[in-house]
């Protein structure tokens, strides 16, 4: 086995080279992330997030996008309902409702936007078209 390291040889160079050889290194991964989006467009925003989700590494997030054909309001319900209905023993971290700012009045705007930050879900939406 050979003898012990002297105290005074710990601090030289050659010993700290050394002694990191046996050191393990341990990579930690963080969890991928559930993402839930909830779309205005029942094609050209699926196909959209669809395209963004293929170009994701595999590891970094699981992305799930349903188009609902819906208005902002409505919208917003429906994630609220999809979140609800979702599996207790495999939650998603975040859901994302996303919707155009096309003619609908100001009010609806409004009100979708403050429903769903009251509720918990985050909001991304684009003038006239996505």
């Amino acid at each position: 086995m050979g003898k012990p390291t002297k105290l005074s040889d710990r601090d030289k160079n050659w010993f700290k080279r050394r002694s990191r050889v046996g050191v393990r290194v341990f990579r930690t991964w963080e969890t991928r992330k559930r993402i839930h989006i909830v779309c205005e467009g029942s094609k050209i925003e699926p196909n959209y997030f669809e395209a963004i989700k293929e170009n994701l590494p595999p590891n970094l997030a699981e992305v799930k996008i349903d188009g609902t054909g819906a208005n902002t309001l409505s919208l917003v319900q429906k994630a609220l309902q999809l979140r609800d209905q979702q599996s207790d023993n495999y939650p998603f971290d975040e859901v994302w409702g996303v919707f155009d700012r096309d003619s609908c009045p100001p009010a609806h705007f409004d009100n979708a936007i403050h429903m769903a930050e009251a509720a918990g879900l985050k909001c991304a939406w684009s003038n006239e078209a996505f």
